[in-house]
């Protein structure tokens, strides 16, 4: 740097000392402007989506969180990558069931008494073509995370043609004997610190990240769960979340139409609010199951998901370092079946 290098008794020491405060300010400020109109510029693009607003937000005040060095594991700290490891993945895999141990069943109730008349209607999977899998593949959004098998979304765009008709072959036999492919049922863990002590298991959470292929698969088998329930208007009415052309604004509008009608008719409303804890690790398989009998789901259709949902495992990532792989319940998570799912498993609530 001239200014730097120049001495401070040479009589341009001053007048270089001045350009350079005066360049560096002009170089601030228009990388300043630069950045204002670069998320200006995003927040307008992802102004309908926010997730990715979100996304922005967090990337640009640059919060990311390390891990730290020690974490709490029977009152004692522990720095030991592979302990650390292990131990976020059995509080993971465990919360849930330690969950479910404390829902209290009523001795003279069960959830099939809320279960009256069976549709009708039988459902069963439909093979598809090669369209239907490029048509997905180009759904999918073109993102670089990826499962154990290393193949992300962004990949399979690149060679979408070419696995289409084998990929094809794959789905339709799966529909045929109602087995859903092990390979695809084991999840990558990422823990998320949340909030709190960060040397806490617990004051983390799971992003699962599940193998890209798997979700060519859910999503085939999630459109057509879905047209089954739309078609025969089986969900329930005012279920607005995790359905389509559905929202929390529309929700609230219902909630306000319910009150309003209810003062002008002098009654009092009352609301009852749930907050609902590891919903989607507290499923119960043999309840959910036998709903998508009740819904129609038959012989191999009933297999397939029976399948799915069954012996699923997952590992966790932690500096590089991976854990065992162990069992989990409930749904997945981060899955497209997942909120599907769900909102079938509550539909009588």
């Amino acid at each position: 740097m001239l200014w730097r290098s120049t001495q401070e008794s040479n009589e341009s020491y001053e007048i270089r000392k001045q350009t350079f405060k005066t360049y560096n300010r002009v170089l601030r400020n228009s990388v300043n402007l630069a950045k204002k109109n670069y998320y200006h510029k995003q927040f307008q693009i992802f102004r309908n989506d926010i997730r990715r607003t979100w996304m922005t937000i967090i990337n640009r005040s640059g919060n990311k969180k390390e891990y730290p060095d020690q974490f709490l594991f029977d009152g004692e700290t522990v720095s030991d990558k592979n302990l650390i490891a292990e131990e976020f993945n059995k509080y993971f895999t465990s919360v849930g069931s330690k969950q479910s141990e404390k829902i209290v069943v009523p001795g003279n109730k069960s959830f099939t008494d809320y279960l009256r008349t069976p549709t009708l209607y039988a459902f069963h999977f439909k093979a598809i073509d090669d369209q239907e899998i490029v048509r997905i593949i180009d759904s999918l959004k073109s993102k670089s995370s990826y499962g154990h098998d290393r193949i992300s979304n962004k990949l399979l765009k690149y060679v979408k043609y070419e696995i289409a008709k084998p990929l094809k072959l794959l789905v339709n036999q799966s529909v045929e004997c109602g087995i859903f492919p092990s390979n695809l049922k084991d999840a990558r863990v990422i823990p998320i610190y949340k909030k709190d002590n960060e040397q806490n298991f617990s004051n983390y959470r799971p992003i699962s990240l599940l193998p890209s292929i798997s979700k060519i698969y859910e999503r085939i088998l999630y459109n057509q769960i879905y047209q089954h329930f739309t078609n025969h208007e089986l969900f329930y009415p005012s279920q607005y979340g995790f359905r389509k052309l559905h929202s929390t604004e529309y929700a609230a509008l219902e909630l306000v139409n319910r009150l309003t009608i209810d003062m002008d008719n002098s009654r009092v409303p009352i609301n009852i609010y749930l907050d609902l804890s590891k919903a989607f690790d507290t499923i119960d398989h043999t309840i959910l199951l036998h709903k998508l009998s009740y819904y129609g789901f038959k012989n191999k259709a009933h297999d397939l998901m029976t399948s799915y949902l069954t012996n699923r495992s997952q590992y966790v990532e932690f500096q590089d370092i991976k854990s065992s792989s162990h069992i989990t319940c409930g749904v997945p998570q981060g899955s497209i079946l997942g909120p599907l799912l769900f909102i079938i498993y509550i539909k009588e609530l």
